[in-house]
């Protein structure tokens, strides 16, 4: 299973920022920037993209940690098991968000040689070890 982390200051947004992170799950696509979150993949499914959207640029050196997480797989792991995680640091940024932007946050997660276990998952986000949030998903 490969894990990767990219950080990069997105130039369009939703035209009314929210003051908390957003996060989506998605289908990894080079057309598609999770713009809404995917509650349910196939066990066949290539690859899972992880969006966090910030509203403003968090602290420079401030460490985002993604986790994915196996909650429930029957007997192909112990519930709750750790697939992986990836931590990114933020870099200081030369300009501040235009109106609309966000501070973007993606990760991915390609699925296992012998297919993705059916079964129930979640992606969680933190910052600096404080929680930000939780997406719960499902592979069919």
């Amino acid at each position: 299973m490969r894990v990767t982390l990219l950080c990069a200051v997105m130039l369009f947004g939703c035209s009314a920022k929210q003051s908390a992170p957003q996060f989506s799950l998605c289908e990894q696509s080079p057309a598609k920037d999770c713009e809404a979150t995917k509650t349910s993949f196939n066990t066949d499914t290539p690859e899972l993209l992880a969006v966090g959207r910030f509203p403003t640029v968090p602290k420079p050196g401030s460490k985002i940690t993604t986790k994915w997480i196996a909650v429930d797989v029957g007997k192909a792991a112990p519930p709750n098991t750790l697939i992986d995680q990836s931590v990114v640091e933020v870099a200081a940024q030369n300009e501040p968000l235009s109106s609309g932007s966000y501070y973007t946050v993606r990760g991915t997660l390609s699925r296992p040689n012998k297919g993705w276990p059916p079964g129930s998952y979640k992606a969680e986000w933190a910052m600096d070890g404080q929680p930000l949030g939780t997406t719960e998903f499902q592979i069919r």
